[in-house]
Order: structure tokens, then sequence, then C-alpha cells
């Protein structure tokens, strides 16, 4: 297990705002604060899905996934190890640590984020999914 700080942002938060500040924590996650000591990690590509959706906020979009909170002899892949005020400090397995360490591409796929492509095309790497852009401003 390695560590890995995710920003950390209140459910009320616009995927805008939140995605905005993935690409200047140089980070393709988020934690999102459901309140009440739930969490949930984002993965870009969900948020950017939200943006195309208009979605309100993040706290009420779908096919978030829950952080696993891990206990000894657990085999989670995620769990928490701190909560700051603004980013969570987070515990993962080395094979997923590559889906969050660099910060989002405006455009990817929209089924696991990977990157590049043309809006509307399918993913390059051919995962079924379709390319989003988000319009850097």
């Amino acid at each position: 297990m390695v560590k890995l700080d995710l920003p950390l942002v209140k459910a009320n938060t616009t995927p805008r705002k939140a995605f905005d500040l993935m690409r200047t924590k140089n980070r393709s996650g988020i934690v999102i604060d459901l309140g009440g000591g739930a969490h949930v990690v984002a993965r870009a590509h969900v948020i950017a899905s939200a943006i195309k959706q208009k979605a309100a906020n993040v706290g009420g979009i779908p096919d978030l996934e829950e952080i696993v909170h891990w206990t000894p002899g657990s085999k989670a892949e995620i769990h928490i190890d701190e909560i700051a005020p603004t980013n969570v400090t987070l515990k993962v397995t080395r094979d997923i640590l590559p889906l969050f360490e660099q910060g989002p591409a405006l455009c990817l796929c929209d089924k696991n984020g990977h990157p590049g492509g043309v809006e509307g095309e399918p993913c390059p790497r051919g995962c079924g999914g379709t390319v989003i852009c988000i319009k850097s401003y």
C-alpha cells in the first residue's frame, strides 16, 4: 500500500469547480464529503460526465465509489489514512495509483477515463466509452 493525497470537497461543490481543483492539484480524482462521516472517491471521468450532463453538485452524481474503511486483515484497495480540511490521505494498492497520480486530461473517455481522443468519438483504446472534452478557461 502507498499513500496518495486527493483534494477534499463538500457534496455541494459544482462538478466544474471539482474538475478545476483536480487540474490545479494534479490529481485525477477527488474525495467527496457527503456528511455524517461518509466519503466517496470520484475519478476525473465521472466528474467530466457530470459537467457535460449539467449536474448541480458532486454529491448527487451516480456511480461514485465508496471509500472502504480499512480494518486489519482487509484486502481493500482504498482506505482513509488521514482527513485534513482540504485533502484526504488515502492508502491504495500500487496497481490503482496511476488512476489518480496525474491531473485529468481535457479530453477523456467517459467509461474508464482514458486520456485523448476527439469529442463524441469512441474511446481511442476501444473500451466502449465515448470521448468527452472539457473546455479549459
